[in-house]
């Protein structure tokens, strides 16, 4: 055998060697961590309910009464459940009368936070017959609000108030706009 056959034999096998050395390196590493990782990219919900109606109480009493068409529960880093087909919210008073009606088209609720979020089209009567129209609002289940910094616009018997922002009981029979912007008075008008 000549020298040169020997000397390239011994080439491709060292470049053989490393590659497959480099590979086995590369491609047998599962560390945790990746894995968890490629876990948390998966967007699936764990559940899915059609037509479900959630009933959130204290201490036994019934507080409120959720209605959504499709709900999907998450549960990733922040766990929440999604309404992506909007929902229907009835509060009650002590003696389970109806109190106010929340509806929206879109909701979230994060269960690390007590929170819920309504947007789109989202519309809050009262007992009164008040009645909020905004884009975006957020009940803060712990303190027992509700508050948006979007546009907003409230309409009561005698008057329509325009603004940017507001708070109210979780009930919206207190509320305040943050940010008035305007208003136009409602007269009484007989038709006939």
């Amino acid at each position: 055998m000549s020298y040169y056959f020997l000397c390239n034999i011994k080439k491709t096998f060292c470049i053989i060697s490393f590659s497959f050395s480099c590979f086995m390196f590369f491609s047998c590493e599962n560390d945790m961590k990746t894995i968890r990782e490629i876990g948390l990219r998966d967007t699936s919900p764990v559940e899915i309910m059609t037509e479900g109606e959630v009933i959130y109480s204290d201490s036994g009493k019934i507080q409120m009464l959720l209605k959504s068409p499709l709900i999907k529960r998450y549960e990733k880093e922040k766990q929440y459940l999604e309404m992506p087909k909007g929902i229907k919210v009835l509060f009650f008073d002590s003696d389970l009368k109806p109190n106010s009606l929340l509806t929206a088209e879109y909701a979230k609720s994060y269960d690390n936070n007590n929170k819920f979020e309504a947007r789109k089209n989202v519309v809050v009567v009262n007992r009164d017959g008040e009645q909020l129209n905004t884009e975006r609002l957020v009940w803060d289940v712990q303190k027992q609000i509700i508050y948006s910094d979007q546009f907003v616009k409230i309409t009561t018997k005698n008057e329509i108030l325009f603004g940017d922002g507001m708070e109210a009981d979780e009930r919206f029979i207190k509320w305040k706009i943050l940010h008035p912007t305007g208003s136009i008075k409602i007269e009484n008008q007989v038709f006939e």
